[in-house]
């Protein structure tokens, strides 16, 4: 029987791949990001697989070793190598390519990279889809800005443009 988090996370799976289809993202020019991963990397290996051969650039402050080693050794297994991993928050703050898909885990961000979050989606994020799990102690900021432009279901929220 799944855990409680794997069954969230093939939840969140359905989601990601409606999303996918219905806003043809695999035609979509743009990159693929996920700031915050979960150290299981399952929802990181299932938007690999999805958006294959597209790269994930994957965002995490990795705060812990053992926990980015479960990450890289867990990613690793599933996927063809199509991620790039960063500890470097700044890169958002300097990223111009647009976006096609972002995935932000709100879990473990501290306020001011959230900060910088909003502002690079802001500046970035044209046309596409954005995702946001674990939310829910931000959904004032979540909004503050995007109010009339999300949709939130079991406390997943999605953007489309």
């Amino acid at each position: 029987m799944p855990k409680f988090s794997e069954k969230i996370e093939v939840y969140i799976f359905k989601w990601i791949e409606l999303l996918f289809k219905e806003n043809d993202l695999q035609n979509l020019k743009g990159d693929i990001l996920q700031i915050g991963c979960c150290e299981t990397g399952l929802i990181s290996q299932f938007i690999c697989s999805l958006f294959y051969p597209d790269i994930l650039y994957c965002i995490d402050e990795w705060n812990n070793v053992e926990t980015y080693n479960q990450f890289i050794d867990n990613i690793t297994e599933i996927t063809k190598s199509n991620y790039h991993i960063t500890t470097d928050f700044k890169i958002i703050e300097k990223y111009k390519n647009p976006i096609k898909f972002l995935l932000i885990d709100f879990e473990k961000l501290t306020d001011n990279i959230k900060n910088s979050i909003i502002d690079f989606i802001k500046n970035n994020f044209k046309k596409g889809v954005i995702v946001f799990i674990n939310f829910k102690n931000n959904k004032d900021l979540i909004d503050k800005y995007f109010k009339d432009n999300y949709v939130n279901i079991n406390d997943i929220a999605f953007i489309q443009k």
